[in-house]
């Protein structure tokens, strides 16, 4: 109980912050569709993928997010299709997003790809506050509060400049700033805010069987701290990877993930907090599958780095 009350003061101490905050994912660089739609269709195949991450363990009422993505090119090398459904829960909130990804992917030079994307969808917001237990049962910022579910449409945008050594972006997956509930009293509505993200990573060759796999995520939005992730892979033979990363002011990472076959990849992070959070949690688990389908005359490019 005493850890539970913990996360609901801080809940209540910066609702908003909390509400508009995207899921974030250890795994971001075999993920980044969710951030930028510019992003799909770029393995060359139809790329399946399952996410799952239980954050701060230990902790009632901590962050829990599963991601489900497909990203295809079409017969059309040049036109792109793909689908994401994100399903995260912070304490009594629950946010349900779907969302589609179009890009438009053309040659710049012999070997590097230039393309933009558009998103566009969805995000159901359940506030269940009702189910709150509270310390005080006769607390005015609780007692007769109402807070109603909302479905938000919203738009988004990215450029993606890759080719088989480096990777580089930009995506805002969320342009329109949704008020998501209004809460009677409140200084300030729950409502989204624009994320913006950079991401960017590279292969570096060590020996004939060893590669770095450096990458990095930077998160901007109004009126909160950066959020900067910083990781370093190790691969080995181009089927098993061993990596740290930092996320600042955040967490330390430690993850494995291995090619089980040439299509398929299987994915494994622990997350140690470094926050004031780290007296009340046990860490962050996260884990990753991820499958590439090869259809008749297609030509799978591998190994698929990014």
């Amino acid at each position: 109980m005493k850890k539970y009350i913990f996360l609901l003061i801080a809940i209540v101490a910066s609702t908003a912050a909390i509400a508009q905050q995207d899921p974030q994912f250890t795994h971001y660089m075999y993920n980044n569709i969710y951030v930028n739609p510019a992003y799909a269709g770029s393995r060359d195949a139809m790329t399946v993928g399952l996410l799952h991450r239980t954050q701060w363990i230990g902790l009632d009422g901590a962050p829990q997010t599963q991601n489900f993505y497909i990203h295809s090119p079409l017969k059309n090398k040049s036109l792109n299709l793909g689908f994401s459904l994100v399903n995260d829960k912070i304490g009594p909130l629950h946010q349900t997003m779907f969302y589609g990804d179009f890009a438009y992917r053309f040659n710049i030079t012999a070997n590097t790809k230039l393309a933009f994307g558009l998103k566009a969808g969805m995000n159901l917001f359940q506030p269940k506050l009702a189910g709150l237990i509270t310390t005080d049962a006769n607390d005015p910022n609780l007692v007769g509060q109402e807070v109603k579910s909302s479905i938000n449409p919203n738009v988004g945008f990215g450029v993606y400049l890759n080719n088989d050594k480096w990777y580089a972006g930009v995506g805002i997956p969320k342009l329109v700033q949704n008020k998501l509930a209004t809460v009677d009293g409140a200084d300030n509505d729950i409502s989204e805010k624009r994320h913006y993200f950079l991401i960017g990573g590279l292969i570096l060759p060590l020996t004939n069987s060893i590669k770095l796999k450096p990458t990095t995520q930077f998160k901007f939005t109004e009126n909160a701290p950066a959020s900067v992730d910083l990781t370093a892979e190790l691969l080995f033979n181009d089927r098993i990877n061993v990596g740290i990363g930092h996320r600042l002011k955040d967490s330390f990472t430690t993850m494995v993930g291995m090619n089980i076959t040439d299509q398929m990849h299987a994915g494994l992070s622990w997350d140690f907090t470094t926050s004031k959070l780290n007296k009340v949690n046990d860490g962050t688990l996260e884990f990753l599958l991820m499958y590439d389908f090869v259809f008749k005359n297609d030509k799978l490019k591998s190994p698929r780095y990014f």
